[in-house]
């Protein structure tokens, strides 16, 4: 067992339970707006490629219930509070500790996917889990991506988050493999730049791309824009459409 110092918090407003290390890399808004934006259904199988403590697949289980859940991390402490996290709020869920690209997993029909944003170039953080956290290793998006086209039945369902300056690299690793594509752009405040992008897509399926309305994520005093704030804390859908 890998000992952590951790901290007790909550997501969703305290629906999920959420035990996270103290320093280091700690949940902030990507994993919870990944998992509102996932299509996802009652009883649906899905994976959650570099779960860390479980952030993402605890609030998708959260607002969707009966989800059997695979979470692949590749820290082994991380991998530990996720299952103690997923058993916390009886979650039913595999955690496999290894690397994402090494792993064979059972057929699902989502793959939920927040890697690491950082260029393998970049400057490492003093701290080894932040570090493994945010700094992606090259070629690991596209590996992620091809593992979960893998990894899904037919007209399964990948829904990720990445840098908004990094979606020419995003939409490249999907279109041979997934040629719906739906992409949701998150603002910090209304008339800035996206820093994040929300991107979806379905396999086996042709159908033309959609860029949909964007979500400013706060208001220009810096507080949570309103419909951020349901998001994140009520658990409503973020985009969803018909």
């Amino acid at each position: 067992m890998t000992l952590l110092a951790t901290t007790e918090d909550t997501l969703l407003s305290g629906r999920v339970a959420f035990r996270q290390p103290a320093t280091g890399y700690r949940a902030a808004l990507d994993p919870v707006l990944l998992a509102a934006a996932a299509r996802l259904n009652p009883g649906d199988r899905v994976a959650d490629f570099g779960c860390g403590a479980g952030a993402t697949f605890l609030c998708a289980t959260a607002r969707v219930p009966d989800l059997a859940v695979t979470g692949i991390e590749g820290d082994e402490g991380l991998a530990e509070l996720a299952a103690e996290n997923a058993r916390a709020n009886r979650v039913e869920a595999e955690i496999i500790w290894g690397r994402v690209e090494e792993e064979a997993i059972d057929p699902v029909g989502h793959v939920l996917i927040n890697p690491p944003f950082h260029d393998a170039a970049s400057d490492a953080s003093p701290d080894t889990v932040k570090d493994k956290a945010n700094r992606s290793r090259e070629g690991l998006l596209e590996r992620w991506v091809a593992l979960a086209h893998k990894s899904l039945i037919p007209r399964g369902r990948i829904t990720l988050i990445y840098r908004a300056d990094r979606l020419d690299r995003v939409m490249a690793a999907l279109m041979p493999r997934f040629q719906e594509t739906e992409v949701i752009p998150l603002w910090p405040k209304a008339g800035t730049a996206a820093k994040r992008v929300i991107v979806r897509g379905r396999r086996d399926v042709a159908s033309p791309g959609q860029i949909h309305p964007g979500l400013a994520l706060h208001d220009p005093d810096g507080g949570l824009s309103a419909t951020a704030r349901r998001i994140l804390e009520d658990g409503v859908p973020l985009a969803q459409t018909p």
